[in-house]
């Protein structure tokens, strides 16, 4: 089994000389951060409540024998 599965190694066809290691490193954030839109979340978190009385203030459709 090995004579068969020699050509699928994952080492480099040319065993002279050394694969060259790759270095990885994490990407940069440019230096700076923006300050998150504090006006917009506050707006959304305030419709989402409005949102969710106006809901709970639909009154159920029951009948008289409920």
């Amino acid at each position: 089994m090995l004579v068969v599965s020699s050509g699928a190694s994952a080492q480099p066809q040319n065993q002279n000389q050394p694969a060259a290691p790759t270095i990885l490193r994490p990407p940069t954030s440019g230096g700076t951060t923006d300050e998150p839109p504090k006006f917009r979340m506050y707006f959304t978190v305030f419709v989402i409540l409005i949102l969710m009385l106006v809901a709970n203030g639909i009154p159920s459709k029951r009948g008289h024998q409920d």
